[in-house]
């Protein structure tokens, strides 16, 4: 490094944590994207089902049919929210994952450690 230069390069593990963080803004940020998405395709299904068709008079004679709808509407809802979950876990989680991973490796190495320390005692 040339003294005096205010400009370092950047380190590979400092890169490879930026890379890592970037990453984790993309995941997260296409998270709150499919949370929107949710949001407003929820809503309109809702309405069309609960507003727009009953004032329009909409009713199909077959039996059970209304039923089905109903239960289409609430299941898409519910399958909907399931997948969101499952993608939260996976966009908030493994950081903290990682995390109690790294603990525990230390944890067992420092125990091990002074298992072989008082074995030679």
């Amino acid at each position: 490094m040339i003294a005096g230069n205010k400009h370092t390069p950047m380190e590979p593990t400092s890169y490879k944590k930026y890379e890592q963080a970037q990453k984790q803004v993309k995941r997260i940020k296409s998270f709150y994207r499919h949370v929107f998405v949710y949001v407003l395709v929820i809503l309109a299904v809702f309405i069309v089902r609960f507003v727009v068709f009953p004032s329009i008079g909409f009713q199909y004679e077959a039996p059970g049919f209304n039923h089905w709808l109903d239960l289409n509407t609430y299941g898409m809802a519910v399958v909907w929210l399931i997948a969101l979950l499952i993608q939260a876990i996976f966009v908030f989680k493994p950081r903290r994952m990682k995390e109690w991973e790294h603990k525990k490796i230390n944890e067992l190495m420092e125990r091990e450690e002074k298992e072989v320390q008082e074995h030679w005692k």
